[in-house]
């Protein structure tokens, strides 16, 4: 009975630290997503794969939330940047068509965000990259 509940113990300690998936790791993610992605032909079987990012990476984030509720930590506020910058995207992922004026209006909310309190110069951040890519390729 000891080492049930030694067991039990253990496997509970063993899962409680387990760790995360971090924004690279979404990064990773997403690149093999978008391959995918790349090889379908239609805009709704492109839009499900980007789908399947955006559960994912919700799923990442509410684990974390149970992990710390009271404070984010630097690793939840990247994948949480990264999950909001994809919003634009994932808007247009849950359209039935992807209307291409409407993609202009996304793209240009990314470049308007992504722009804010940096010099005219500045380069574009990772997750607007990404999130442009996804856009491109949704609208396409």
């Amino acid at each position: 009975m000891r080492g049930v509940i030694a067991s039990l113990v253990f496997l509970a300690a063993l899962t409680a630290s387990a760790e995360l998936k971090k924004v690279t790791d979404f990064y990773s993610e997403s690149e093999q997503q978008y391959k995918k992605a790349q090889s379908e032909k239609t805009f709704a079987a492109r839009a499900k794969i980007l789908r399947e990012l955006e559960s994912s990476l919700e799923g990442t984030l509410q684990e974390y939330e149970k992990k710390n509720p009271r404070e984010a930590e630097k690793d939840e506020k990247e994948v949480s940047l990264f999950h909001s910058t994809l919003e634009a995207a994932y808007d247009i992922a849950h359209q039935k068509t992807a209307d291409q004026k409407d993609c202009a209006k996304k793209r240009q909310s990314v470049l308007t965000g992504d722009s804010m309190g940096r010099g005219e110069s500045a380069p574009l951040t990772k997750p607007a990259q990404e999130t442009l890519r996804w856009i491109d390729l949704l609208c396409k």
